[in-house]
């Protein structure tokens, strides 16, 4: 018998307000300092954009990202605290009366919200790893109509294709 994972919960000391090298580099991107507030987007102590996601209010997966525009001198554009369980961003800010959006990354979701969508989640770790999917089912199977956005390289064609498959073909809709 497979034990079940167990996963910490991040701290939530660790997340520290946004500072004005955030919202200037999310205003580069069209994306308002109200979205930020909005999304709880905050700061690492060093200043790197921390993206905190939250099931019923209680904070339960960090990733960050650095400010700027990434090279690969940076290193990895994105990172998590390991032994966190991988869910949406943006959970706690959807209802289930509406079709659920579900992004590819965190930046697609508040770029949807910032154009006036209100039902938007992204992806936690990328478009190759779905453990989330498990992890979020009950949550999942709550939503009548689910609309994919994949980014339109192939990696992202695949998991929406995958995604489709695994969450319903029936309740599945593909933007062209």
């Amino acid at each position: 018998m497979q034990q079940k994972k167990t996963y910490e919960k991040p701290d939530p000391s660790i997340i520290y307000p946004m500072t004005e090298e955030i919202v200037t580099f999310f205003a580069k991107r069209m994306i308002s300092e109200q979205t930020l507030l909005d999304w709880k987007i905050g700061a690492t102590k060093d200043g790197n954009i921390v993206f905190p996601f939250y099931r019923d209010d209680i904070l339960t997966y960090v990733k960050y990202r650095k400010p700027k525009k990434h090279t690969k001198e940076d290193g990895p554009k994105e990172w998590t605290d390991a032994n966190l369980e991988p869910i949406l961003y943006g959970m706690d800010m959807t209802s289930f009366n509406l079709p659920l959006i579900i992004t590819e990354g965190e930046i697609d979701a508040l770029s949807l919200y910032e154009a006036g969508a209100v039902n938007v989640v992204s992806v936690p770790a990328g478009c190759k790893n779905l453990e989330w999917i498990n992890l979020c089912w009950d949550w999942l199977e709550k939503f009548n109509q689910i609309i994919l956005f994949g980014d339109s390289d192939e990696p992202g064609r695949e998991m929406v294709a995958t995604l489709a498959t695994r969450l319903g073909e029936d309740r599945c809709m593909i933007p062209k």
